[in-house]
């Protein structure tokens, strides 16, 4: 039997899961990492321009360099994001994460929202199961 794996090793999952939106609408879901840089990037160009200025507070027409770095460049320990990934193209459609500044246990959650789901931006939540 192997040993357990110490608390400050991320577990990070062997495969996909699918969640279907309330309009039925399946999502992959993936830790996001350093590879996703041009797909967040994408995912953030299709935001409209309301949606980045509601979550910037302000114009925001793309994101710089250091900000996809920070967003994809994760420890999945005291920072880690998950990418809802539309499985039809591979593109991402929506992200959520969390982020702990050292010694402090609370957390912020944020999203990037493709037009494809907004829709179900307001409806329950999705279901488990493809």
């Amino acid at each position: 039997m192997s040993a357990p794996r110490a608390p400050s090793q991320p577990v990070m999952p062997t495969h996909s899961p699918c969640l279907v939106t309330y309009y039925g609408i399946p999502l992959e879901v993936r830790p996001v990492g350093a590879g996703d840089r041009e797909p967040l990037a994408a995912a953030f160009a299709r935001m409209s321009e309301q949606a980045r200025s509601q979550r910037f507070l302000g114009a925001k027409p793309q994101l710089s360099s250091a900000e996809l770095t920070y967003l994809t460049e994760i420890d999945h320990r005291r920072h880690e994001a998950l990418a809802a990934v539309d499985p039809s193209d591979g593109a991402i459609v929506g992200v959520t994460r969390y982020a702990t500044a050292l010694g402090e246990h609370r957390t912020a959650h944020g999203a990037v929202r493709d037009r494809r789901v907004a829709r179900a931006r307001a409806s329950p939540p999705c279901s488990v199961g493809c």
